[in-house]
């Protein structure tokens, strides 16, 4: 599946004047049970409750709560209380 997890900016930006890196990494915790669409991005720093869906193409940049879907650039919940199963019913 085409979906992006990263807990890095892929570079480093740096203070000039200090020579601090600005954009250290963050942790990303993928809880139980998260369905990542195809082309969805989950970026530094953040966690995703368990349950949840992330729609194809959307790049979360923030929290999302449990048992939500998340879509849209950036992501932004658009549903709560869901829950999602393998199976067609």
């Amino acid at each position: 599946v085409d979906a992006d997890v990263r807990n890095t900016d892929g570079h480093s930006v740096i203070d000039a004047a200090s020579g601090t890196r600005l954009n250290p990494a963050a942790d990303v915790v993928l809880e139980d049970h998260v369905w990542m669409g195809l082309g969805s991005h989950i970026l530094k720093g953040v966690r995703v409750g368990s349950h949840t869906i992330v729609a194809a193409g959307c790049i979360v940049v923030r929290d999302v709560p449990p048992n939500s879907i998340v879509a849209g650039v950036p992501a932004r919940t658009i549903r709560t209380g869901v829950t999602w199963h393998r199976q067609r019913h």
